[in-house]
């Protein structure tokens, strides 16, 4: 009887040591990890792309190409760059350059205090490699350098500094007129992707499209090619890096490791048919528990052994030994998913194949406001919030079905009933039979990220001193009254006369205050649907709607003019200071913002001209 028993409790030991279910949780969860930084990463890389397209078809800089008054329209470009560096804060220079490669406007972030470098500092760079990539580019597309180490004077720069450089050109009329260049701080997405990583227990590690490691646990092996050294996972292990290179994503095993990879693309070729020529490779590397199936022939060879009741003993003491170590291997490696998944600060739950939870992490509940026990057995409507209609949610399934994966910001509800922003990335887990097993989300709180996002918002349209509305906001509302609005208006363009007066003799405190109380006497003369905003400097211009008559804006220009005759009182001192106004009408005198502010511009010079505080209308004679 112990003959027959033997075997069976043999194989009962080895059917019970089994974990394919506690491996494919393992690899499910890096899987997650992966395709989060991937999409992290990308979402940064967009940014960039969407920062530079913006500076490429700037008004501001369009006009400027164009100046008639090139000295003054590129101190506007200029400014703009700085709002741009300060409210962004990730870019260490913004440039725009001329096709033959010298520097015509560069702005240098300088610590959070963005300086506008003087004409003689300003270099030719045609001979620059991204210089010479970013001029071959077509329309619309964007160039992206290697990520490597900034170099200064010849030597690399200590303490590091990772550098980006991702630029494209500036076309007028399909004829190219420059290039936009900016570097970006590698360092802000190394760490960010490093921190995503650091809650696994794994060995990670990102190499760039030479095999080359930017990120892994050995300092010494970075940046291998920026030192002319052979460290690089390409030359330690090329037969793993032949395999990652060939393929997107993937699971590979070799010996007792097994590596999981995802594929972050930077940018594409500059061909008919675009493909990834930049990019970064992420893995993650761990070892999954040893697997004994009924189809190892030592486990037949075994059994028949068994029918020697001694051996069979032996054998029988021995697995159970064998187990008992192996099921403490199994338990160490199941706290350790299980401390990863608790501590994680990354929200996480698991829906079996009819979308219900069946697993949540406390993250997620501190996120959510909901227990695990209330959201057990639910599905994950239960945070679903008004902020989006049936289309969206029908749209992410289809992305979900068809791509097996999907991610993107969603605004979801609080137990509490407060409504609040999430990144959330779905990723779908099926069997050899590509059967759905299970859905994973991955779930971030980015409140705090949209508010600083609101803040920096606010302050890059407005003006920190006066609080008006600042140039770039202020284009931006013109072109949306002029595109969408259709409606009649009248600009006016507003310089103060003898404004440096007082800054020089009174410094630029005095400077700064009086320009506060000129924007409150504005904005005194005017209606709540007016728009007053500040160019630059002593600069201002204000936006008349629903104009009846040329006299409607006369009777407003008259009474900003009687407002500046009032004494400024500053530091006890009585400042005189009057304005000059040029004025101009859309649709009859421009259609686009670029000649409005152009004919209004013109006009105030035409007020000045005439002896200065009075305004001036713009005439077609004006620009003859």
């Amino acid at each position: 009887m112990l003959l027959f028993l033997l075997p069976s409790l043999f194989l009962t030991i080895v059917n019970k040591i089994k974990i394919d279910n506690f491996n494919q949780l393992i690899e499910t969860r890096e899987k997650a990890r992966l395709e989060l930084i991937r999409n992290t990463a990308t979402a940064q890389i967009d940014e960039i792309i969407s920062d530079i397209q913006i500076i490429a078809k700037s008004e501001t800089l369009n006009r400027f190409i164009n100046s008639r008054k090139p000295r003054v329209d590129k101190v506007y470009v200029a400014k703009e760059f700085v709002t741009m560096s300060k409210r962004k804060g990730r870019y260490d220079q913004i440039r725009f350059l001329s096709t033959s490669g010298k520097e015509v406007v560069r702005v240098d972030y300088n610590n959070g205090d963005p300086a506008i470098i003087p004409q003689f500092k300003l270099q030719n760079k045609s001979d620059r490699y991204y210089f010479k990539d970013t001029i071959k580019l077509k329309p619309e597309h964007v160039y992206s350098s290697p990520l490597d180490l900034n170099i200064e004077n010849g030597k690399i720069e200590v303490p590091y500094k990772p550098m980006i450089r991702i630029g494209t050109n500036v076309y007028q009329d399909s004829n190219k007129k420059g290039v936009i260049l900016v570097n970006y701080y590698g360092e802000k997405i190394l760490t960010r992707i490093a921190d995503l990583f650091s809650d696994s227990n794994s060995e990670s590690m990102m190499i760039n499209k030479d095999g080359f490691w930017l990120l892994t646990k050995n300092n010494s092996d970075l940046w291998g090619f920026m030192f002319n050294n052979n460290k690089s996972l390409a030359a330690a292990q090329p037969q793993l890096w032949n395999e990652v290179n060939s393929r997107k994503e993937g699971v590979i095993t070799m010996g007792e490791y097994t590596y999981l990879f995802n594929t972050i693309v930077v940018s594409y070729s500059n061909t008919e048919v675009p493909k990834p020529d930049n990019y970064w490779k992420i893995i993650t590397k761990f070892k999954l528990a040893k697997i004994y199936t009924s189809q190892d022939p030592y486990l037949y060879s075994t059994i028949l052994i068994l029918t020697l009741f001694l051996i069979g003993a032996l054998i029988f003491s021995w697995l159970i030994n064998y187990y008992f170590s192996q099921k403490e291997y199994i338990r160490k490696l199941t706290a350790i998913s299980d401390i990863i998944f608790k501590k994680i600060s990354t929200g996480i739950f698991i829906t079996d194949n009819n979308n219900q939870i069946f697993s949540v992490n406390p993250a997620t509940t501190e996120i959510t406001g909901y227990s695990a026990s209330e959201l057990i057995g639910k599905k994950p409507s239960i945070f679903s919030s008004d902020h989006h209609d049936t289309d969206f949610y029908k749209n992410m399934w289809k992305q979900l079905n068809k791509n097996k994966k999907w991610s993107g910001e969603i605004w979801n509800q609080h137990k509490s009933g407060k409504i609040f922003p999430e990144y959330l990335s779905i990723s779908v887990v099926e069997d050899k039979k590509h059967r759905i097993q299970y859905y994973i989300a991955m779930l971030m709180d980015i409140t705090r990220q949209k508010n600083i996002e609101a803040k920096l918002e606010k302050e890059a349209h407005f003006d920190h001193l006066t609080k008006l509305p600042n140039r770039a906001y202020f284009i931006e509302m013109l072109a949306q009254i002029v595109t969408k609005d259709k409606e009649s208006f009248a600009l006016l363009f507003i310089d103060l006369d003898k404004f440096k007066e007082v800054n020089d003799t009174q410094g630029h405190a005095a400077g700064d205050k009086l320009l506060i109380e000129v924007a409150n006497r504005f904005s005194l003369c005017v209606r709540d649907t007016d728009i007053v905003a500040r160019l630059a400097g002593d600069e201002f211009t204000i936006i008349l709607k629903d104009i009846k008559s040329k006299s409607d804006v006369e009777s407003i220009a008259k009474k900003i003019l009687q407002q500046m005759q009032a004494a400024f009182i500053i530091g006890g001192h009585k400042n005189y200071i009057s304005v000059s106004i040029g004025i101009t009408f859309y649709p009859d005198d421009a259609v686009d913002c670029e000649k409005l502010i152009r004919n209004a511009d013109e006009a105030m010079y035409l007020a000045k001209a005439s002896g200065r505080n009075t305004y001036s209308f713009y005439e077609m004679t004006t620009s003859q």
